[in-house]
């Protein structure tokens, strides 16, 4: 990614961040998608049991198949033989 837009991205995001946190939310700015696999796995405890409903994002960094291949218990709508 190109400097100028990596740092763009940056400074909105921690704008995000603050704004976020001044409502009580926990939040993270992470540059790759690496990176923001790794947060996120960091943050779910190990034996938890882990569902989403819609996650491109999650899907696109390799977090759904982080979750699967490891020590959670997976929730995945898609996998699942019927609706209920």
């Amino acid at each position: 990614m190109e400097i100028p837009k990596q740092k763009y991205y940056e400074l909105k995001a921690q704008s995000l961040i603050k704004n976020l946190h001044a409502r009580h939310f926990d939040a993270y700015y992470c540059s790759t998608a690496r990176e923001g696999m790794e947060k996120a796995l960091s943050l779910i405890p190990k034996g938890a049991t882990v569902g989403w409903g819609g996650a491109a994002t999650a899907q696109q960094i390799g977090l759904l198949n982080a979750i699967h291949n490891g020590e959670y218990t997976a929730i995945d709508r898609d996998l699942c033989p019927t609706p209920e």
